[in-house]
């Protein structure tokens, strides 16, 4: 699961690193206290970190780490700066199975960490100089990040995929919409120059209608999903699926739901995806809260 709104914390900019030069890749933020044994210090004059027990994507032998930033803690890793200066990050532009990599080890880590306590996924790719300047940047987020962690504690995310059938789609325009019906009975029996107009009206018509009946299956499938869950977040759906054209993608959405509260939420997700009217649903998770680590308005009950 890599779609969603990571927390970004503005990476400290540094000129070009020296090879010999290490940084810290940031993978989340959590709070104080995670599972974590005391390492030795590299001298690198950053203290406060201590090796975190998470059993995911080791990098060249360096471990993942906590790195104590007030009430709250990055979870961060050893990285050499040279491998994600703007230069060589260029040069890798084509190198998908190098960002496929990197794109899994973040997921492992922020999985593993998920299942011990909330964590807020940091955007993938966040490089700071210096543990500093990580604990710089926390520490002048502090207050909406605990309060995002309270959230999302104890809360897992869904991505949600509901498709319609074209024809399913068609009947409820056609049902809701007489008006349609009609323009074709009018066109089938107009002179060339009233067909013209009558032709262009049935297709603004169609349109218009189309656009009503799609809004209707997202409302009434958002908010049959949405009463188990937490909060939920709609991304904008394509109107069509390429292994599918003959369906609809009509909601693409993610929700936060307790733990406590699966159970009913996956009877509504499958009660969604029986296929009735035409409708199908596809789901994935349990995922930590990718969508959820930054608040925005669009949240809702």
């Amino acid at each position: 699961m890599t779609e969603g709104r990571e927390y970004s914390l503005a990476p400290a900019q540094a000129g070009t690193p020296a090879a010999d030069e290490w940084g810290w890749y940031l993978y989340g933020i959590t709070r104080r206290g995670a599972s974590a044994t005391t390492r030795p210090e590299r001298g690198d004059g950053a203290g406060g970190k201590a090796e975190l027990a998470l059993d995911a994507g080791a990098d060249e032998g360096e471990p993942v780490q906590v790195l104590a930033c007030g009430a709250l803690a990055a979870i961060v890793r050893r990285v050499p700066l040279a491998q994600f200066s703007e230069e060589a990050l260029r040069a890798r532009h084509d190198d998908t199975a190098w960002f496929a990599t990197m794109a899994r080890r973040h997921n492992e880590v922020i999985a593993a960490l998920h299942q011990q306590q909330a964590v807020l996924p940091a955007k993938f790719g966040s490089i700071y100089a210096r543990a500093e300047d990580v604990q710089t940047a926390v520490a002048g987020a502090q207050e909406a990040l605990l309060a995002q962690l309270e959230r999302v504690e104890g809360c897992d995310e869904w991505a949600v995929h509901v498709y319609a059938a074209h024809p399913a789609v068609e009947q409820r325009v056609a049902a809701a919409h007489p008006t349609i019906p009609q323009l074709q009975h009018d066109l089938a029996t107009a002179s060339p120059g009233r067909a013209y107009l009558l032709r262009r009206k049935l297709v603004e018509e169609r349109a218009a209608a189309m656009e009503q009946a799609l809004r209707e299956l997202v409302q009434a499938a958002y908010e049959h999903l949405a009463r188990g869950a937490v909060a939920g977040r709609v991304t904008q759906p394509a109107r069509s699926t390429a292994d599918a054209p003959a369906e609809i993608e009509v909601l693409r959405a993610a929700f936060l739901v307790r733990r406590a509260s699966a159970d009913p939420f996956l009877a509504a997700l499958r009660s969604c995806g029986e296929g009735r009217d035409g409708v199908r649903c596809d789901y994935s998770g349990p995922w930590a809260p990718y969508s959820f680590a930054v608040p925005t308005e669009e949240d809702t009950p």
